[in-house]
């Protein structure tokens, strides 16, 4: 399903792990969804629980409306970081899509 509360999620996501001194690990997910209508607030969070694959990250879009936005489309970047991650795959909700994540070393 890459479809959502009247989103979809676009092509072109990506993540990637920065182990370069002095980082420690930092996974960075970037990507884009492009709404029917304005007024979304869109986010990455961390779903929790994760998956039983302990290399796989699980992240949720979260979506908030205000009702109160004129209508039109509308694209919403999205971006993720955390630090000290080991994932080689990051698996974004509702859109079941999951990505590679690259290895920046």
């Amino acid at each position: 399903m890459n479809e959502f509360d009247g989103c979809r999620c676009d092509d072109g996501w990506k993540a990637w792990l920065n182990t370069m001194p002095p980082n420690k690990k930092i996974l960075h997910v970037e990507g884009s969804c492009t709404c029917k209508d304005g007024g979304h607030h869109l986010r990455l969070v961390k779903a929790i629980p994760q998956g039983s694959n302990p290399t796989i990250l699980i992240l949720n879009i979260e979506d908030t409306v205000d009702t109160e936005v004129p209508h039109h489309v509308q694209r919403y970047p999205l971006k993720y970081t955390e630090q000290e991650a080991g994932y080689r795959q990051v698996t974004i909700m509702p859109c079941n899509l999951t990505i590679d994540v690259s290895i920046i070393s």
